[in-house]
Protein backbone atom coordinates (compact mmCIF):
# COMPACT_ATOMS: atom_id res chain seq x y z
CA UNK A 1 0.00 0.00 0.00
CA UNK A 2 1.42 3.39 -1.02
CA UNK A 3 -0.01 5.76 1.57
CA UNK A 4 3.11 7.69 2.58
CA UNK A 5 3.86 9.59 -0.61
CA UNK A 6 5.25 13.11 -0.13
CA UNK A 7 2.85 16.03 -0.29
CA UNK A 8 5.03 18.22 -2.48
CA UNK A 9 3.93 19.37 -5.92
CA UNK A 10 5.77 16.37 -7.37
CA UNK A 11 4.14 14.16 -4.76
CA UNK A 12 0.69 15.43 -5.71
CA UNK A 13 1.54 14.91 -9.37
CA UNK A 14 2.51 11.36 -8.48
CA UNK A 15 -0.72 10.96 -6.55
CA UNK A 16 -2.70 12.18 -9.58
CA UNK A 17 -0.80 9.71 -11.78
CA UNK A 18 -1.39 6.84 -9.36
CA UNK A 19 -5.04 7.82 -9.01
CA UNK A 20 -5.55 7.85 -12.76
CA UNK A 21 -3.95 4.43 -13.19
CA UNK A 22 -5.92 2.85 -10.35
CA UNK A 23 -9.18 4.50 -11.44
CA UNK A 24 -8.73 3.39 -15.05
CA UNK A 25 -7.94 -0.11 -13.79
CA UNK A 26 -11.19 -0.13 -11.84
CA UNK A 27 -13.36 0.68 -14.86
CA UNK A 28 -15.64 -2.22 -15.82
CA UNK A 29 -14.68 -4.22 -12.72
CA UNK A 30 -16.49 -4.79 -9.45
CA UNK A 31 -14.27 -2.12 -7.89
CA UNK A 32 -15.88 0.63 -9.99
CA UNK A 33 -18.79 0.96 -7.56
CA UNK A 34 -16.32 1.88 -4.81
CA UNK A 35 -14.86 4.65 -6.95
CA UNK A 36 -17.74 6.34 -8.74
CA UNK A 37 -19.57 8.08 -5.91
CA UNK A 38 -16.45 8.97 -3.94
CA UNK A 39 -14.57 10.47 -6.91
CA UNK A 40 -17.67 12.42 -7.95
CA UNK A 41 -18.15 13.74 -4.40
CA UNK A 42 -14.54 14.96 -4.32
CA UNK A 43 -15.05 16.86 -7.58
CA UNK A 44 -18.35 18.19 -6.21
CA UNK A 45 -16.35 20.36 -3.83
CA UNK A 46 -15.29 22.41 -6.85
CA UNK A 47 -18.87 23.44 -7.54
CA UNK A 48 -22.41 22.10 -7.91
CA UNK A 49 -22.11 21.00 -11.55
CA UNK A 50 -18.83 19.16 -11.14
CA UNK A 51 -20.21 16.13 -9.32
CA UNK A 52 -22.81 15.28 -11.96
CA UNK A 53 -20.34 15.97 -14.76
CA UNK A 54 -17.75 13.62 -13.27
CA UNK A 55 -20.36 10.89 -12.76
CA UNK A 56 -21.34 11.23 -16.42
CA UNK A 57 -17.70 11.04 -17.54
CA UNK A 58 -16.97 8.04 -15.33
CA UNK A 59 -20.02 6.24 -16.70
CA UNK A 60 -18.97 7.03 -20.28
CA UNK A 61 -15.43 5.81 -19.61
CA UNK A 62 -16.77 2.63 -18.05
CA UNK A 63 -18.90 2.02 -21.14
CA UNK A 64 -15.86 2.51 -23.39
CA UNK A 65 -14.00 -0.20 -21.48
CA UNK A 66 -17.01 -2.49 -21.22
CA UNK A 67 -17.82 -2.18 -24.95
CA UNK A 68 -14.24 -2.94 -26.02
CA UNK A 69 -13.24 -6.47 -26.91
CA UNK A 70 -11.60 -8.17 -23.92
CA UNK A 71 -8.18 -8.07 -25.57
CA UNK A 72 -8.56 -4.30 -26.17
CA UNK A 73 -9.78 -3.25 -22.72
CA UNK A 74 -6.30 -2.59 -21.33
CA UNK A 75 -5.51 -0.35 -24.30
CA UNK A 76 -8.72 1.61 -23.70
CA UNK A 77 -7.79 1.98 -20.02
CA UNK A 78 -4.35 3.26 -21.05
CA UNK A 79 -6.01 5.88 -23.26
CA UNK A 80 -8.34 6.98 -20.45
CA UNK A 81 -5.73 7.22 -17.67
CA UNK A 82 -3.90 10.39 -18.89
CA UNK A 83 -7.20 12.28 -19.06
CA UNK A 84 -7.95 11.37 -15.45
CA UNK A 85 -4.40 12.26 -14.43
CA UNK A 86 -5.05 15.81 -15.62
CA UNK A 87 -8.43 15.97 -13.92
CA UNK A 88 -7.07 14.65 -10.63
CA UNK A 89 -4.07 17.00 -10.78
CA UNK A 90 -6.41 19.98 -11.20
CA UNK A 91 -8.62 18.70 -8.37
CA UNK A 92 -5.62 18.39 -6.05
CA UNK A 93 -4.38 21.84 -7.06
CA UNK A 94 -7.76 23.56 -6.64
CA UNK A 95 -8.99 21.56 -3.65
CA UNK A 96 -5.93 20.21 -1.79
CA UNK A 97 -8.01 19.11 1.20
CA UNK A 98 -9.20 16.07 -0.83
CA UNK A 99 -5.68 14.57 -0.78
CA UNK A 100 -6.21 12.28 2.26
CA UNK A 101 -9.60 11.19 0.94
CA UNK A 102 -8.11 10.36 -2.46
CA UNK A 103 -5.32 8.36 -0.83
CA UNK A 104 -7.89 6.41 1.21
CA UNK A 105 -9.97 5.74 -1.90
CA UNK A 106 -6.92 4.48 -3.81
CA UNK A 107 -6.05 2.12 -0.98
CA UNK A 108 -9.63 0.78 -0.99
CA UNK A 109 -9.60 0.41 -4.77
CA UNK A 110 -6.31 -1.47 -4.77
CA UNK A 111 -7.81 -3.91 -2.28
CA UNK A 112 -11.00 -4.27 -4.33
CA UNK A 113 -9.29 -4.72 -7.71
CA UNK A 114 -8.71 -8.19 -9.04
CA UNK A 115 -5.08 -9.29 -8.73
CA UNK A 116 -4.37 -8.81 -12.46
CA UNK A 117 -5.51 -5.15 -12.27
CA UNK A 118 -3.17 -4.31 -9.37
CA UNK A 119 0.09 -4.66 -11.28
CA UNK A 120 1.89 -1.81 -13.00
CA UNK A 121 3.86 -2.06 -16.19
CA UNK A 122 6.60 0.44 -16.83
CA UNK A 123 8.48 0.65 -20.12
CA UNK A 124 11.59 2.79 -20.22
CA UNK A 125 13.60 3.35 -23.38
CA UNK A 126 16.94 5.14 -23.41
CA UNK A 127 19.04 5.97 -26.45
CA UNK A 128 21.77 8.34 -27.58
CA UNK A 129 23.73 8.23 -24.30
CA UNK A 130 20.63 9.07 -22.28
CA UNK A 131 20.22 8.14 -18.64
CA UNK A 132 16.85 6.84 -17.54
CA UNK A 133 15.52 6.19 -14.05
CA UNK A 134 12.27 4.59 -13.06
CA UNK A 135 10.51 3.85 -9.82
CA UNK A 136 7.14 2.41 -8.98
CA UNK A 137 5.94 3.10 -5.49
CA UNK A 138 9.21 4.62 -4.36
CA UNK A 139 11.75 7.32 -4.96
CA UNK A 140 14.78 7.66 -7.18
CA UNK A 141 17.54 9.76 -5.69
CA UNK A 142 20.38 10.61 -8.03
CA UNK A 143 23.46 12.67 -7.25
CA UNK A 144 25.55 13.99 -10.12
CA UNK A 145 28.13 16.67 -10.77
CA UNK A 146 29.66 19.03 -8.22
CA UNK A 147 26.89 18.41 -5.71
CA UNK A 148 27.26 14.63 -5.83
CA UNK A 149 28.10 13.00 -2.57
CA UNK A 150 31.20 10.83 -2.74
CA UNK A 151 30.78 7.46 -1.14
CA UNK A 152 33.92 6.37 0.72
CA UNK A 153 35.39 2.98 -0.19
CA UNK A 154 34.63 0.10 2.15
CA UNK A 155 36.99 -0.47 5.09
CA UNK A 156 40.31 -1.89 3.95
CA UNK A 157 40.00 -0.77 0.32
CA UNK A 158 41.92 2.06 -1.30
CA UNK A 159 40.04 4.75 -3.21
CA UNK A 160 41.41 3.39 -6.51
CA UNK A 161 39.93 -0.05 -5.85
CA UNK A 162 43.17 -1.70 -4.66
CA UNK A 163 44.02 -2.72 -1.12
CA UNK A 164 44.94 0.01 1.34
CA UNK A 165 48.46 -0.14 2.72
CA UNK A 166 48.80 -0.92 6.40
Amino acid sequence: MMTNLPTTVDGLGGLAEEGAIVLAGALATGAFGVARARIAAMFGRLGPNHEAGVETQLDADQELVRDAAPEEQDEVRQDIAPVWRGRLARLLRDCPEVEPELRDLLAALREALPEERRGWVQTIVARDNATVYGAQGGNVIHYQGAHAREVPPPDGAAADGGQAEA
